[in-house]
Formats: C-alpha cells, sequence, structure tokens
C-alpha cells in the first residue's frame, strides 16, 4: 500500500542511521572513548567519526568532545 511504502526506510538509510545509533550505544554508559577506539570499533575512520558525532548533535544529542581525550 502507499501508506507502507511511505513507511518504508531504505536500506542505505538504515546503514545511514544504525551506525549513527551503534555510536550513540557506545556513548552512552559516560565512559571517555578515543576517536580511533570508536573508529576501530565501528570500521570507519576517524573523520567518519566525527561526522556523525555531528549528525547526532544536529538530532539533538549533545556528545562531549574533550581535545586529546576523546568523546562521551
Amino acid at each position: 500500500t502507499a501508506a507502507a511504502e511511505a513507511l518504508a526506510v531504505s536500506p542505505a538509510r538504515t546503514r545511514l542511521m544504525g551506525g549513527r545509533l551503534e555510536l550513540l550505544r557506545m556513548l552512552a554508559d559516560g565512559s571517555l572513548r578515543s576517536g580511533e577506539d570508536l573508529a576501530v570499533a565501528l570500521a570507519v575512520s576517524r573523520a567518519a567519526v566525527w561526522k556523525r558525532l555531528q549528525q547526532l548533535e544536529e538530532w539533538g544529542i549533545a556528545c562531549e568532545a574533550l581535545p586529546g581525550r576523546g568523546y562521551r
């Protein structure tokens, strides 16, 4: 139906959201994690981690960045 098609999420969008949600899960415990550790765990570059953090901020989810130490 048209309603079901409107609610369907493309596989690409699912992957896009999934990466950000996985990052959010990793940061949810409040532990400090380096960008490098996050990148390895997510199998992406550190730049991609930073971009995902920016997306979370756009969604209204604040993540703390501590230069030289990591994120939480």
